[in-house]
């Protein structure tokens, strides 16, 4: 069987490799046997496959990683690539024009010179299989998000962080990496992604080892940026609250039945109306006090009315010393009696109020 076998570019001509040599060539080579190939898919071994992670940029310059064996592509760089980076020194892209992915370009100078030239020309206008990426990937109907740019190769690895991070402790891990993340001002409205395109480069990024324990380190970070805009938002309402209660309590027109409409005017020009949020909180620390108004007013009415009724006993002991006295002459004479008339206390009582303690005194009289 031949050693050269067929395959097709990406714009659909046809060009032919060595297996042996990785030589590609656009002319048919003479000891080609006419029974079209496909190369295989080389297999490897784990080592060799965690070294084929490269890292490249998407449309609008978002990095996402792709191993050139596997074909597999991330978002987050994977801990192998990570650990590449940390024990080699920067090296230039993988792939160059005219190589395909598991073919070794350089292989091509085994052509004679006038192919090797063709190849180089050929190779440029048209471009042989270059590295894997998402329009590949899927039939060149682009990435999920976007449109890839046609420049969006990969650009080489990262450079290896001399300076890893070390820590005594996870805890002091997880807050180096908190402190990351609020010096890059991530909110807990920041999405996971973006979080991560922030931070990414910078050392205490490798604060934590672990991709799952970043993530997870981050969703505690939002909680507790979260709990704590909670407290402090809860802090300056009960300030406000009391600051906005003693301005009302200034105020001796409004009652517990005047209405928001009516006491607006009367307080918008106060320090403490302006430092309220919006109206809505205005008018909700207004409805709040004259609660507190219409309660007051409740518990005063009551204690009135249980004092008129023991002005009203006393009353009612000096009037009424004769047990056959009647009710419609007892009723007569505490209505025409002066103490009765003048004590404001006793408009708090009404009529079933005075024939009750009428009919409690005359049970105490019998």
């Amino acid at each position: 069987m031949s050693v050269w076998q067929e395959a097709k570019a990406g714009d659909g001509r046809v060009y032919y490799w060595n297996t042996q040599t990785k030589q590609t060539r656009w002319d048919k080579p003479e000891d080609f046997d006419s029974v079209p190939a496909t190369p295989a898919t080389p297999s490897a071994d784990p080592a060799t496959i965690d070294a084929s992670w490269r890292e490249a940029k998407a449309n609008g310059g978002k990095p996402y990683y792709y191993n050139a064996i596997t074909k597999e592509t991330r978002w987050e760089p994977p801990e192998a690539f990570l650990k590449q980076q940390q024990n080699t020194a920067p090296t230039g892209p993988s792939f160059v024009a005219g190589s395909r992915p598991g073919f070794g370009g350089g292989d091509d100078f085994d052509a004679p010179p006038r192919d090797r030239r063709m190849g180089r020309r050929d190779d440029r206008d048209h471009s042989l299989p270059q590295k894997p990426s998402f329009d590949e990937r899927r039939g060149g109907g682009g990435m999920p998000w976007e449109r890839s740019q046609e420049n969006s190769g990969f650009r080489g690895p990262m450079p290896a962080k001399a300076d890893e991070p070390e820590y005594s402790n996870p805890e002091q891990a997880e807050d180096a990496f908190f402190k990351l993340l609020k010096r890059n001002n991530v909110t807990p409205d920041t999405a996971w992604e973006d979080a991560l395109r922030l931070v990414i480069k910078d050392t205490e990024y490798r604060a934590l080892k672990d991709p799952k324990e970043r993530r997870q380190a981050f969703e505690k970070y939002c909680l507790e940026v979260r709990a704590q805009e909670k407290g402090k938002e809860k802090e300056r309402r009960e300030r406000l609250r009391e600051e906005f209660r003693q301005m009302l309590k200034t105020h001796d027109e409004i009652k517990q039945y005047t209405r928001w409409k009516t006491a607006r005017p009367m307080i918008e020009r106060e320090a403490v109306f302006k430092q309220a949020g919006d109206e809505d909180e205005r008018r909700s620390l207004f409805e709040e006090y004259i609660v507190e108004l219409k309660r007051r007013h409740v518990e005063e009415e009551r204690e009135k009315h249980t004092l008129a009724l023991q002005e009203l006993h006393g009353l009612l002991q000096a009037m009424i010393v004769d047990a056959d006295t009647k009710w419609s002459e007892a009723q007569e004479a505490i209505t025409k009696n002066e103490r009765f008339a003048s004590n404001d206390l006793f408009r708090s009582l009404n009529t079933v109020d005075l024939l009750s303690a009428f009919d409690s005194h005359m049970r105490d009289l019998d």
